[in-house]
Parts: C-alpha cells; sequence; structure tokens
C-alpha cells in the first residue's frame, strides 16, 4: 500500500477585471500541478508473493508408516518498494476572438524515483 499525494491549480486570468472587456481573449488560463503515482511491478511480477521451500525432517509428518515432507513459505521481502514517479505539470489555455478556437501548451515533466 502506498500513499501518492496530488496537487492542482488553476487560474482564468480571463476572468479578471483588467480583461474583461477585451475582444481578443475569451479565455486566458493558467494551469499547474504536481503529485505522485506508484507502480508495483518493477524487476519482478510475482516479488510480493512467496517462495515455498521444503521443510527439513525435524517438520515432516507421518501417516501410517510414510513421512511426508511439508512446505513453508519464504518470510515477506521488506525491501519490495514501490517505483514513484513525480510529475509536475505547467500549462497555458488560450481562447480568442470569441470563435472557440483554442491553443493550449502543456510542458510536462516525469521524475521516476525509488522509495
Amino acid at each position: 500500500m502506498g500513499l501518492f499525494p496530488s496537487a492542482a491549480f488553476a487560474w482564468n486570468i480571463a476572468d479578471e477585471k483588467f480583461l474583461e472587456n477585451s475582444d481578443n481573449v475569451n479565455e486566458l488560463r493558467f494551469r499547474l500541478s504536481y503529485g505522485s503515482t506508484g507502480q508495483q511491478n518493477i524487476n519482478n511480477d510475482y516479488a510480493y508473493q512467496a517462495t515455498y521451500y521444503a521443510s527439513t525432517s525435524n517438520f515432516m509428518y507421518r501417516e501410517g508408516n510414510e513421512f511426508y515432507t511439508t512446505y513453508r513459505p519464504s518470510a515477506f521481502d521488506r525491501s519490495i518498494k514501490w517505483e514513484v514517479t513525480k510529475t509536475a505539470n505547467i500549462g497555458v489555455d488560450y481562447g480568442f476572438l470569441k470563435t472557440g478556437c483554442m491553443a493550449l501548451l502543456i510542458f510536462i515533466r516525469d521524475i521516476p524515483q525509488t522509495s
């Protein structure tokens, strides 16, 4: 289980008083966000599952004259970590001439890490 927080902010500058009478700009939005996501399948698809080992002769069970080997799971591997990708986005949306024409510019930066 992991914790992957994120936050986002957007400001439609076209709603401000200094642009309310503009004929050229009907939308001008500045956006930014930052967050992280987790990926658990890094090196081994089954790393979280136990591996079973045959027990020693001290831990066999008997049924009649036969002795049977038991199998025990390995201990939990505490070194398994999430692959965490932190992402930062900066963007500008621009709508102009009240025609529904829009332009969009986004810069995305992904930074993979292991936590």
